[in-house]
């Protein structure tokens, strides 16, 4: 019986692991990409759901390409940012002598106009257009200017990265949440903080690409720092960075870290509102963890002692021992 729980224990701690592996979120930065819509059933199906900027153009000199300069300089921005920060924007083009109805549907027929750009609002209804659709009346079609009404007339924000971890999220609400006149509060941070140490260790090779890694990294030097220092660190930084991201010399990937880092410290000076299933997630995440440290403490116990009791040893010692007397035995004959 001892025999077989040696061989079928590390089964199980890998049998534990594959679960715990897919209970961990995938830490990536979604890719979104600019797409062509091919009617105007698809185009209100995203808008039902979604903002949607659209530009009605010509097609390029190769069927089915856009060749609007400032087109793509928009669509390199939109994929360049998060999902989070984008807030669920879709951008697609329309190729509006082959799809005229859709043309006509936005309010943006006249191909002398061409390229033309519309924002349809989530939630806007085929029978509300053209009138409901917001049009981009700038005289300059610049990927800026683009981008400038993209921000006015949606909650979507463009740049490089401005991640969340929601595990992180969820253990900053905790840890900023413990009170310290509590008397288990001392204990109540460290197990967060110890907590944050394991999710690191288990986000980071997840994370696939260095901008990932990076917030990863900025979540845990504030765990730290929180427990070393107290709570008033992520707000005492936010106040620096917010001083020194004015600065006109500075670059504009420098002040996107900077826009990331203070994003990250939001998490700590304005906590998410925990809900039942944050809860649920929770207890769910850190029980297998502990389930894990348990299965690992004892497969090692067990083979370090052979997989045998203690009595089991004792016996095997004296049946050692008495067949080693009868070979001393023997060779005095």
């Amino acid at each position: 019986m001892k025999k077989y729980a040696v061989g079928f224990l590390p089964r199980l701690v890998v049998v534990a692991l594959i679960v715990l592996a897919s209970t961990l979120p995938v830490v990536t930065a979604e890719k979104p990409t600019c797409r062509e819509f091919d009617s105007g059933k698809d185009l209100m199906r995203v808008a039902n759901t979604s903002d949607v900027f659209v530009m009605v153009t010509e097609e390029g000199e190769n069927p089915g390409e856009v060749d609007s300069k400032e087109w793509k300089n928009v669509c390199e921005g939109y994929k360049a940012t998060s999902s989070q920060r984008l807030k669920g924007l879709v951008m697609g083009h329309v190729f509006g002598k082959k799809h005229r109805n859709i043309a006509k549907k936005l309010g943006v027929e006249d191909d002398d106009e061409w390229p033309t750009f519309v924002m349809v609002k989530k939630g806007t209804k085929g029978k509300e257009l053209p009138e409901k659709g917001i049009k981009f009346t700038g005289e300059s079609k610049e990927g800026k200017d683009l981008i400038d009404f993209i921000m006015d007339t949606t909650p979507s924000k463009f740049g490089q990265y401005v991640f969340s971890i929601h595990p992180y999220d969820d253990l900053a609400a905790r840890l900023m949440g413990v009170k310290d006149d509590d008397k288990y509060a001392d204990l109540q941070k460290k197990f967060y903080y110890y907590c944050s140490i394991v999710l690191i260790k288990l986000l980071s090779f997840r994370a696939k690409d260095p901008d990932m890694r990076m917030v990863c990294a900025t979540y845990a030097k504030t765990f730290q720092k929180i427990f070393e220092q107290g709570k008033e660190y992520p707000e005492t930084q936010t106040k620096r960075l917010e001083k020194l991201i004015d600065d006109d010399n500075m670059s504009a990937f420098k002040r996107e870290e900077m826009h990331q880092k203070i994003h990250v410290y939001s998490k700590f000076t304005d906590p998410m509102e925990l809900t039942y299933d944050d809860h649920k997630a929770f207890i769910l995440l850190w029980g297998s963890q502990i389930f894990l440290l348990v299965l690992f403490a004892i497969m090692i116990f067990d083979l370090l002692t052979g997989g045998r009791s203690e009595e089991e040893r004792e016996i095997e010692k004296e049946t050692e021992s008495e067949e080693t007397k009868k070979d001393e035995d023997k060779k005095e004959e």
